[in-house]
């Protein structure tokens, strides 16, 4: 049986949405595009393993939310950690994962780890987890940067049409990295 009823803003929303993750898909496929495409971060300070949430052990890198999980359920078998490098006994931390991590990581104090995204390498999902940033926003951030080679700092994003309500949100969340140097 066919639907002859009009279709909706709700329905066409979604049908162009679609339409877009497909015609992106395609691209990538035939352009030969990265669909690992990351967004780079920087990380400052430092996580006190004793007391940090798998949420928080989620935003290092190579920890993702498996493995955060692993960390936290270690920590409470083991009755804390006593060094650092203990973290190595869980379950997909090795030497690798540990050396990217370690200098942000403490058994004791406070934890003051702090992740900044760097709006030149923010792909659309990264853009889109910040609050208050609408997939208009997301575009509009993208195609400024596409036009200017990149932003220089990040009160530029105005620039892009974000409102000074949504950059003073997101301001202690972005950041803008030097471009990473290319190999001759």
């Amino acid at each position: 049986m066919i639907d002859t009823e009009p279709a909706n803003d709700e329905d066409l929303s979604m049908a162009r949405k679609i339409s877009i993750v497909i015609f992106i898909t395609f691209f990538m496929l035939v352009t030969g595009a990265a669909a690992a495409e990351e967004t780079r971060k920087l990380i400052t300070g430092k996580l006190n393993i004793n007391e940090a949430s798998a949420q928080d052990f989620s935003l290092l890198p190579g920890t993702g939310k498996k493995k955060s999980h692993r960390i936290v359920k270690y920590r409470e078998e083991a009755g804390g950690f006593k060094t650092i490098e203990q973290i190595k006994n869980v379950k997909g931390i090795g030497d690798a994962v540990f050396n990217k991590i370690r200098k942000h990581l403490t058994t004791t104090g406070k934890s003051g780890l702090r992740v900044f995204m760097d709006i030149n390498t923010a792909t659309t999902p990264a853009l889109l987890s910040l609050p208050g940033i609408s997939e208009k926003d997301t575009f509009a951030i993208i195609e400024y940067r596409k036009k200017n080679k990149g932003f220089k700092k990040i009160e530029e994003i105005k620039l892009a049409g974000i409102g000074k309500e949504k950059f003073e949100e997101i301001k202690d969340l972005i950041t803008v990295l030097e471009p990473l140097k290319t190999r001759p």
